[in-house]
Parts: C-alpha cells; sequence; structure tokens
C-alpha cells in the first residue's frame, strides 16, 4: 500500500513537471514577442510629441523629452557632466516649425520639436545631443557670437563657423563610440536635414545650408577612415 501510494506521488510529479516544461516554452515565447515589440522610451516619447494636438500635453511632452534628453547626455559624457564639458548643460525643448539646435551660453543646449520629429533612432538622437555638448568641450558657445560679428569679412565668418561645425561633428563621433552609440547615425540625421523641407514649395535645408552637404562629406570619410584602420 505504502508503496502504490509512493509510485503514485512519483507519477503525479513526474506529470506535473512534463506539464510545466509543456507550458514554459509556449510562455517564454510569447515573453519574447513582447519584448521584441515592445517600445523603447525614445520611441514612446516619439509618439508622445508626434500625437499631441493640445498646447497642455505638448509642454508635458516636451518636459519628458528634456528629462530623457538630460539623462542621454550622461549616457554620451558620464556622471559628471561637468568634468566632461566644463558646464552643466540644461536642456531646454522648444517649439518650433523647423529643425534647430544649437548650444547657447553659458550652459544652455536648445533643441526644437522639429528636430526631434526628424530623429528616427536614439542613436540620431545622441548624435544631436553629442554634437552641441562638443560645442561646449571645445568651448565655441562662449566666443562663437563675438567672433561673427566681429568679421568684416563674410567668407572667413562662414569658414570659422563651418570649422567649428566640422571640430564638433569629429569630436560628437568620437563621443558616440566610446558610448556605445551608432556612428552611422551621424550621416542619416544630417541626411535628414539635408532634404528636409517645411513645404512643398520651401526648399530643401542643404540649399539653404551648405555646410551640411560638406558636413555630411567629411563624417563619411570619418567614419570610413575608422573602418579601415579596424580592419588593418
Amino acid at each position: 500500500m505504502v508503496f502504490y501510494l509512493s509510485s503514485k506521488l512519483r507519477f503525479n510529479s513526474l506529470l506535473a513537471v512534463i506539464v510545466v516544461c509543456l507550458l514554459t516554452p509556449n510562455l517564454s515565447q510569447s515573453e519574447a514577442r513582447n519584448a521584441k515589440y515592445r517600445p523603447t522610451e525614445f520611441n514612446r516619447l516619439k509618439l508622445a510629441i508626434i500625437k499631441l494636438s493640445d498646447t497642455e500635453s505638448l509642454y508635458s511632452s516636451m518636459d519628458r523629452w528634456q528629462r530623457y534628453s538630460e539623462k542621454l547626455l550622461h549616457s554620451l559624457a558620464g556622471d559628471d557632466l561637468i568634468a566632461f564639458s566644463g558646464v552643466n548643460p540644461v536642456v531646454n525643448i522648444v517649439f518650433e516649425h523647423k529643425p534647430n539646435a544649437f548650444a547657447e551660453y553659458p550652459n544652455k543646449l536648445i533643441i526644437s520639436n522639429e528636430l526631434i520629429n526628424l530623429t528616427t533612432s536614439r542613436d540620431e538622437y545622441a548624435f544631436v545631443l553629442a554634437h552641441e555638448l562638443a560645442h561646449f568641450v571645445l568651448k565655441h558657445h562662449s566666443h562663437a557670437r563675438t567672433k561673427m560679428l566681429s568679421y568684416s569679412n563674410p567668407s572667413e565668418a562662414f569658414q570659422t563657423y563651418l570649422n567649428d561645425e566640422l571640430a564638433a561633428d569629429r569630436l560628437a563621433l568620437n563621443i558616440m563610440k566610446s558610448s556605445g552609440f551608432k556612428q552611422s547615425a551621424a550621416v542619416s540625421i544630417l541626411k535628414k536635414l539635408a532634404d528636409y523641407r517645411s513645404g512643398d514649395t520651401t526648399p530643401r535645408l542643404a540649399s539653404i545650408y551648405p555646410t551640411l552637404a560638406i558636413r555630411i562629406h567629411k563624417l563619411e570619410d570619418q567614419l570610413s577612415n575608422g573602418q579601415r584602420a579596424f580592419l588593418q
């Protein structure tokens, strides 16, 4: 009788194990599918800002983007932003009908919602932040306006501006590499900017800002040279 009960218990235990084994793969597959299609924080914020219609919700979304941007800055530069860049950048998301971003003295990093709308990945947005952060590191923000206003030669002023942009791009690419972001995103977001137009009858940004084409070419060269160095 004891043997019969113990055998029955062993059989029931074995049956329970078989049932669990049969069910577990399905649960895991379901969880894997859910994880695959689960929106990232970046995508959730994108959906929020694109679908907004009323002003109150818009500014609420901008606040969330500001917090996300500051978190991404730490991913790029580490915990101590002052040690990295010389300033403690304050991100401001502004409502503007054109894509725009710039570093403003003494520590403001301004990004328009239209530029956010152009980005399609966390890496593209990271390049926007890294580029503006690079301006702080290179001290462009503290003297750029003075330099531009003091030049009587427009071509010299343009060349100074271009040199600052190229230097910020180079440093931004290195920042992205060292922090694990996809460097190719730098080229993809600049190409979107170059092709951007606010309406069917308006010119592409590339025709208004000739620096974009130069920056794209230089970034592609930098990425190509980096790849060749890696393969050698």
